[in-house]
């Protein structure tokens, strides 16, 4: 029924499936008059089945007024390629309707795409070169700020890379190097050695976009993890936690940082009991690090107050109910 549907639909006519009373008296010459319940047709369904399996089943010709030999794969297809991409097609036969006669559907970056090759000569030339330029300064940046953390020159500006990890250690880690030199040397080949070509403005921007995601991927991702990772934060409050401490109350924690605590140290806290304050000895609170007051009441021992090295919005405070 849906196949012969679809041939309606693309054909643009409503006389390729055959009508309702048609279909009825199919299923009429089959079905036994005294069959006139659900539960009889279901009994006497199971048995006619067994002995013919297609029996209540109609045929793409049985459904079909005339063969509809025009309804072709190549005429009538599910997909369309363009600019190197799969986009889906649908059909539909609703005269007046918003939707009516064939969809395609493509996404925004595609049609941002086809529009550079209407540009005008000067102004594909600008929004090329102000890419490569943009991308070019972006990208010496990256390897300077690497420079300066490896090797501290100069001072005044790999300092404002210590203050803000001043425990961390800065390692020369090769394959990362590496990958990040491949990189911008791919870059440099696509920029002075690609053919002109109305689709180079796009490669050039595309590359770009790789160049600087993968530079600072490679280059400076240690330095901002170690900054930005919760996994110190779970591992000191691992070490604080008791042994045997049973469960763990938590208030302010959000959904995030909960998860992220959970999978570095499997610390699994659940929301605190307001009627039963004290039902685990061992309170976590997120919270500021300018004060405490969303700290609990009297009776807590502090044991725990850490954070990430980059943060200055989150605090972790863990807390053990007094003896």
């Amino acid at each position: 029924m849906d196949e012969t549907t679809l041939v309606d639909i693309r054909e643009r006519r409503r006389d390729v499936l055959v009508d309702d009373e048609t279909i009825a008296a199919f299923y009429a010459e089959r079905v036994p008059a005294d069959v006139a319940t659900t539960a009889a047709f279901e009994r006497w369904r199971v048995g006619a089945e067994k002995r013919d399996p297609a029996l209540l089943h109609m045929s793409r010709e049985a459904l079909m007024r005339h063969a509809a030999e025009d309804v072709t794969a190549e005429l009538f297809p599910e997909t369309l390629a363009v600019a190197g991409a799969t986009l889906p097609l649908k059909y539909r036969f609703a005269p007046g309707h918003p939707l009516d006669g064939l969809t395609l559907t493509a996404p925004l970056a595609l049609l941002g795409c086809l529009g550079t090759l209407s540009l005008r000569r000067g102004a594909a030339g600008a929004f090329e070169w102000f890419g490569v330029l943009g991308f070019g300064f972006f990208g010496v940046l990256l390897w300077f700020s690497y420079f300066a953390m490896m090797t501290n020159i100069p001072p005044r500006f790999a300092n404002n890379f210590y203050r803000a990890a001043p425990a961390f250690n800065f390692e020369f880690r090769i394959l990362f190097f590496a990958f990040a030199l491949v990189l911008a040397a791919a870059w440099v080949y696509l920029i002075f050695f690609t053919t002109r070509s109305p689709m180079r403005s796009v490669l050039r921007w595309a590359a770009g976009i790789i160049l600087l995601w993968g530079t600072g991927a490679a280059l400076h991702m240690p330095w901002a993890d170690y900054q930005k990772s919760y996994r110190s934060v779970a591992l000191q409050l691992r070490s604080k936690i008791p042994v045997g401490a049973g469960c763990i109350s938590q208030r302010g924690l959000g959904v995030s940082q909960a998860a992220a605590l959970d999978y570095h140290a499997g610390i699994r806290a659940q929301p605190l009991d307001i009627v039963k304050p004290n039902a685990c000895r061992l309170l976590l609170v997120q919270g500021s690090p300018r004060h405490e007051f969303d700290g609990p009441s009297a009776g807590w021992v502090k044991l725990a107050d850490v954070g990430r090295p980059g943060d200055r919005h989150e605090r972790y405070r863990l807390y053990s109910l007094a003896k």
